[in-house]
C-alpha cells in the first residue's frame, strides 16, 4: 500500500531456525542485542526473521516458503530473476498484539507505526501478530511478501481493491513436501482454514449487501480496517484473473501499479472498455453464487442456438457443464411463457453415473434446489443481482422485470465441468 493506511492488512508471520550472520541484515540491525532478549533470529538469502514464538513448527518453515514465493512473483509480475538477487526484507513475527514491548526495546518496532490489527508492511520491513493455522500465517506470509514486491519492483500499489486482492490472490497457497505453490485454485474450505473470504461474501450477499464491481474499485484505503474488504478484493482479483476475456487485460496492470488509485482505476476501465458492463453482470452472478473453486471460465455466459417448433415456440440446446446461457429473449414485466424440458444428462462424477432429468436430483439439493434441476433468471439492463426462477420439467413463468430470459441447471458453479449430456428447452410465449 501507499503506506499507512493502505498497509493494515491482516497479516504475517515469520521466523526460523538458524543463526543469522550481519551481512544479510539491514545495518541497523544487532543481532547479538536482539537475542540478548530473548528473541530467535532466522535468516536466508532475502529474509530475516525475528520472532518470540518458539513452540510452532510451522515458523521454522517460512524462511523456506519465502524464498519459493519470490521466484513465482518474479514469475507472475514479469520481473527478471536478476533483479531480486540483492533484494531483502526485515520481519517480525510477534505472538501477543499487547506484548511488543520487547520488540520496542530491541529498536524493531518504531513509536511511529500506525496502529494495525494483525499486520503491517513498510518498505523492507514488516510486523505481524501470530495468527491461528498453519495454513493462514503462511498466507499472510505471502500476502504481505507480495506487497514489499509491488513496492520494490513494481513502483506501487496500484488501487486498494487491487493491492490487496492481489496479495490474497497470490497468498492462495499448498505448502507440501517443501514444495510452494502460489495462485493455488482452492476447491474447498478445508484447504483454507481460518482464511473465510467466501463465507463472509456470502454472508453479505444474504443480507442484501453485496458489492457491486464499481463498489469494490472505489475501496477506499480505510475499507480495510475491515477483513471482509480483502474477500471482496480478493474476489474481484480472482474472477479477472480468470475469466478467458478479460484475464490478459488484467495482467497488464502490474505496468500501472505505481498510478495513483483514481489514475489506476481510470485506466483499468479504459482497458476494459465496451465489455466492462458485461463484466459488471458476470461479477454480480459471482457474488449470487459464490463458492469455493467458482468455475469463472464454465460461468461465462454463451448464447444459446434456437430452432422454431412446430407449435410456435423456440428450442434450445443447453449445455449442462455451462454457467447462465443467454436464449436472446427480451422480456417486460407480466409477459408470460411456457418452459418445458427433455432429455437426460449426467451430473455429479462419482462411483457410478448421476443420470438427471429437469426435474433434478432428489436425493442431493443445492442452494434448496434439488441437484441438475433446470432453473432460469432475467438479466435486467441495469444489471441487477439475478434472480432465480425455479422451472423443472415444465412451468408457465411470469415476469417481474424487463430483460434477457436465461438458463441453466440447478449445480454448484465449481462442479460443472464434468457434467455431460444436453437439455433440450423450448420456450413458447403464452398470450392473456
Amino acid at each position: 500500500m501507499n503506506r499507512p493506511l493502505n498497509r493494515i492488512a491482516i497479516l504475517l508471520l515469520v521466523a526460523a531456525s538458524s543463526l543469522l550472520t550481519p551481512e544479510f541484515l539491514p545495518a541497523q540491525i544487532d543481532v547479538e542485542a536482539i537475542q540478548a532478549r530473548g528473541l530467535i533470529v532466522s535468516q536466508s538469502p532475502h529474509l530475516t526473521l525475528i520472532t518470540d514464538v518458539r513452540d510452532r513448527a510451522d515458523v521454522a518453515e517460512f524462511n523456506d516458503v519465502f524464498e519459493s514465493a519470490i521466484q513465482q512473483w518474479c514469475r507472475y509480475f514479469q520481473v527478471p530473476q536478476e533483479a531480486v538477487k540483492d533484494w531483502h526484507l526485515t520481519g517480525c513475527i510477534i505472538r501477543d498484539p499487547n506484548q511488543t514491548q520487547v520488540f520496542a526495546d530491541a529498536g524493531l518496532f518504531p513509536d511511529n507505526l500506525p496502529p494495525f490489527p494483525a499486520g503491517y508492511q513498510q518498505g523492507s520491513m514488516f510486523w505481524v501478530f501470530l495468527q491461528d493455522g498453519d495454513y493462514y500465517t503462511r498466507h499472510l506470509l505471502i500476502h504481505e511478501g507480495t506487497h514489499a514486491f509491488m513496492e520494490k519492483f513494481l513502483g506501487g500499489y496500484g488501487a486498494p481493491w487491487y493491492s490487496e486482492g492481489i496479495a490474497e490472490l497470490l497468498g492462495l497457497h499448498r505448502w507440501q513436501d517443501q514444495q510452494l505453490s502460489i495462485k493455488h485454485q482452492v476447491k474447498t474450505s478445508d484447504e483454507v482454514p481460518f482464511w473465510g473470504r467466501v463465507k463472509l461474501i456470502r454472508k453479505a450477499h444474504e443480507a442484501d449487501q453485496g458489492k457491486t464491481l464499481n463498489e469494490v474499485l472505489e475501496m477506499e484505503n480505510r475499507s480495510f480496517r475491515k477483513v471482509d474488504a480483502y474477500g471482496w478484493a480478493w474476489a474481484v482479483c480472482q474472477f479477472l484473473d480468470q475469466h478467458p476475456e478479460y484475464q490478459k487485460r488484467f495482467r497488464k496492470l502490474p505496468a500501472i501499479a505505481n498510478l495513483r488509485p483514481s489514475e489506476f482505476n481510470q485506466k483499468f476501465r479504459e482497458v476494459m472498455g465496451e465489455q466492462w458492463p458485461e463484466a459488471a453482470q458476470e461479477w454480480l452472478n459471482l457474488v449470487t453464487e459464490m463458492e469455493y473453486g467458482y468455475d469463472v471460465a464454465g460461468a461465462t455466459p454463451i448464447p444459446l442456438s434456437s430452432t422454431a417448433t412446430t407449435e410456435g415456440g423456440t428450442r434450445f440446446d443447453l449445455a449442462v457443464n455451462r454457467g447462465w446461457q443467454e436464449t436472446g429473449i427480451l422480456v417486460e414485466p407480466s409477459d408470460r411463457f411456457r418452459v418445458t424440458a427433455d432429455g437426460m444428462y449426467r451430473v455429479k462424477l462419482d462411483d457410478q453415473a448421476w443420470p438427471c432429468d429437469a426435474g433434478g436430483i432428489t436425493l442431493e439439493y443445492y442452494a434448496g434446489r434439488p441437484l441438475g434441476r433446470l432453473i432460469a433468471a432475467i438479466r435486467t439492463p441495469e444489471n441487477d443481482f439475478l434472480k432465480i426462477m425455479d422451472v423443472g420439467l415444465a412451468r408457465e413463468i411470469t415476469c417481474d422485470s424487463k430483460g434477457q430470459l436465461l438458463f441453466r441447471i440447478n449445480e454448484s458453479p465449481a462442479a460443472w465441468a464434468d457434467n455431460q449430456g444436453q437439455l433440450k428447452v423450448i420456450v413458447q410465449t403464452l398470450s392473456d
